[in-house]
């Protein structure tokens, strides 16, 4: 095409050849050019869909509410696919009534998942405890165990310079597949300080709604019993939404856990 073009309307930057040129430019035979060849866009297509290619975008949204303490969380997450896994850069920010406080973090995040698992694996930078250094470490996983039905695990960690608000919990819990697109979850976690500042046991009781393959809702029933044998009950709502290549339901991350100790049930009342 090019030699054809050429031929058909060389170029030739003096205004004798083309009037256009007259202004001072020297691209009138682009103009034609153009002209013969029109305009033309190029978009990918997969599956009936927009294909972006391998990078997409994951937006979160939660709202917890627990006897006197409410937490608001929003999370974005830009992902990029290879192969079985799925790598994740994050920007989060939580306001946490009870603790007066605000805080935000960046994260990194890895998901590598096949029929029947999957393992997310998360680490945080929280700004949230006094600009201390804190880092938050998480590793979640899911097997299936039978027929709709999974096991999921959880272990989660947060360390900072001054030590004083470390802390672990760990998680275990059941989920089941009660149609294509309705999910009941039961989960017991165990969480403790280094300095035994507190020790907390929590109950969540959840059912998740797959709204499409990029979209959930989700509800959780919230129990806790406090170190001082005291009890409290809430409620948590969560949205998660995928813009990009979303194969599954279980190629999205995790929305959790956000970055302070109410999203894992480490509360002190």
């Amino acid at each position: 095409y090019a030699a054809w073009l050429e031929s058909l309307a060389p170029f030739d930057a003096s205004p004798q050849r083309y009037a256009h040129n007259r202004t001072g430019e020297d691209n009138a035979d682009a103009h034609l050019k153009r002209q013969i060849m029109g305009r033309e866009v190029v978009v990918a297509i997969s599956d009936g869909a927009l294909d972006f290619g391998p990078w997409g975008i994951q937006l979160g949204a939660t709202l917890s509410h627990l006897t006197d303490a409410e937490q608001n969380a929003a999370r974005i997450i830009a992902f990029r696919d290879a192969g079985a896994f799925r790598l994740g850069l994050s920007a989060a920010k939580v306001s946490f009534d009870g603790a007066e406080s605000n805080s935000g973090a960046l994260g990194f995040h890895a998901l590598w998942s096949a029929p029947g698992a999957r393992i997310d694996a998360t680490i945080l930078a929280p700004d949230h405890i006094d600009d201390t250094g804190a880092f938050s470490y998480d590793i979640s996983g899911e097997q299936a165990i039978g027929q709709n039905v999974s096991i999921t695990t959880d272990l989660y960690r947060l360390t900072t310079d001054l030590e004083i608000d470390d802390f672990w919990s760990i998680a275990l819990g059941l989920r089941h597949s009660m149609t294509d697109n309705l999910t009941l979850s039961a989960t017991g976690i165990r969480s403790t300080a280094d300095d035994d500042n507190f020790d907390n046991n929590l109950a969540r009781l959840g059912l998740d709604w797959r709204m499409s393959p990029e979209t959930t809702l989700s509800a959780t029933f919230i129990h806790l019993v406090a170190d001082d044998d005291s009890q409290h009950d809430g409620i948590e709502f969560r949205l998660t939404r995928a813009f990009g290549p979303v194969a599954d339901h279980a190629r999205l991350f995790d929305n959790g856990p956000l970055p302070d100790r109410f999203a894992i049930g480490a509360y002190e009342p």
